[in-house]
C-alpha cells in the first residue's frame, strides 16, 4: 500500500509540475512605464498606493502612443509618450490595447515579494466575452464600487481586491506586473 501511494506521489509530481498557467499568453503584453519621465501621471501614484486601480488604453497618433488613462476613484488624465525609446517599449495591451493595473493589498500571484502588497494587470476585455464571441472589443467600465469592473454585454462583475475573480468563477486574464524601485519604472508582460 505504502508503495501505490508512493507511485501516486511521484506521478501527482511529475504530472503536476507544470500547474496552471499563471499569466495569459493569448495576446501580446509589453508595456512599459518611466515614472521619471511622467513623475505626476496617474500611473506614478501606483507606486505603494494600495487598492488603487487604473484602467489604461492605448492608441497610435502616428508613431506616438497616447495613454488614456482613468482611475477607480474618478480621476481622468491623457499622457502622450513622446520619446522614441518609450514608444518602443510599449508594444502590445492585451486584447484590445487596453490594461487595469493597480496595487493590491496583500496579494501576491507569485509569492515572491516580500512586501505587503503587489502590483496587478489585467486585460481590460471581459473574459467570458473574449471566449463566447468573436472579436475583442468586450471593454469592462468602473462598476458599482471603486474596486468592481462590470461588462455591459454580458452584464458580470469582476472583483479587483478579489484578483479579478467574478462570481460565476471567470477570472479576468492576468498578466506580469512588476515595478523596479531603483530605474522607477513599470513593467507589464505575459511572457
Amino acid at each position: 500500500m505504502r508503495r501505490l501511494w508512493g507511485v501516486i506521489a511521484l506521478f501527482w509530481l511529475l504530472c503536476g509540475c507544470e500547474g496552471e498557467q499563471l499569466y495569459d499568453t493569448q495576446y501580446p503584453v509589453h508595456f512599459t512605464f518611466d515614472t521619471k519621465l511622467h513623475p505626476n501621471s496617474l500611473i506614478s501614484r501606483l507606486v505603494e498606493n494600495v487598492n488603487y486601480f487604473l484602467i489604461v488604453d492605448s492608441k497610435l497618433s502616428g508613431k506616438t502612443h497616447v495613454l488614456t488613462i482613468e482611475s477607480n476613484s474618478g480621476e481622468k488624465e491623457t499622457v502622450r509618450i513622446e520619446t522614441e525609446n518609450e514608444n518602443r517599449a510599449i508594444n502590445g495591451m492585451g486584447a484590445n490595447n487596453s490594461l487595469v493595473i493597480g496595487c493590491l493589498f496583500g496579494y501576491a500571484l507569485e509569492q515572491s515579494s516580500a512586501d505587503l502588497y503587489s502590483y496587478v494587470a489585467f486585460d481590460r476585455q471581459c473574459p467570458a466575452c473574449l471566449d463566447t464571441y468573436a472579436g475583442t472589443n468586450y471593454p469592462l467600465t468602473w462598476g458599482n464600487t471603486a474596486n468592481t469592473l462590470t461588462c455591459a454585454k454580458c452584464k458580470r462583475t469582476y472583483q479587483l481586491l478579489g484578483a479579478g475573480g467574478s462570481s460565476d468563477g471567470h477570472r479576468l486574464k492576468t498578466y506580469h506586473m512588476r515595478y523596479d524601485k531603483t530605474q522607477r519604472v513599470f513593467y507589464v508582460t505575459n511572457m
